[in-house]
């Protein structure tokens, strides 16, 4: 099966997140390495961010301007409690919100091992 230009890059890009600068730390590397990775992706044409504090919690409200204003997904990011944020989920909540013709609200949640619970 032939591979893509876009494929072989992002498969490049996966195997160099491995390579973790621990310079500050073993799990600042890692943030740091999801982050660039992410950055490597573009959001969908059009979608618009909000930051905004849901009940104490920063969010970020993912939409476009012809979403749906009563249908709201609610997202909580991958990455174990340790590394990942709404930045580097913006790409699959912009495309969340296209697929759903709504909003997405995303946490920005704290993480271990600065915060244990």
């Amino acid at each position: 099966m032939a591979k893509s230009p876009q494929l072989d890059e992002a498969l490049r890009q996966f195997a160099e997140f491995n390579n973790v600068d621990e310079s500050q730390g073993s799990i600042e590397g890692m943030r740091r390495n999801y982050e660039r990775l992410s950055d490597a992706f573009s959001a969908e044409e059009g979608t618009e961010y909000e930051r905004l504090n849901a009940g104490g919690v920063a969010a970020e409200m993912i939409s476009r301007k012809d979403s749906d204003p009563g249908r709201v997904t609610v997202y909580v990011h991958g990455g174990g409690y340790v590394i990942g944020s709404v930045r580097t989920h913006r790409v699959l909540m912009s495309r969340l919100a296209v697929a759903s013709g709504g909003k997405v609200l995303g946490l920005e949640y704290r993480l271990a091992p600065e915060y244990l619970f």
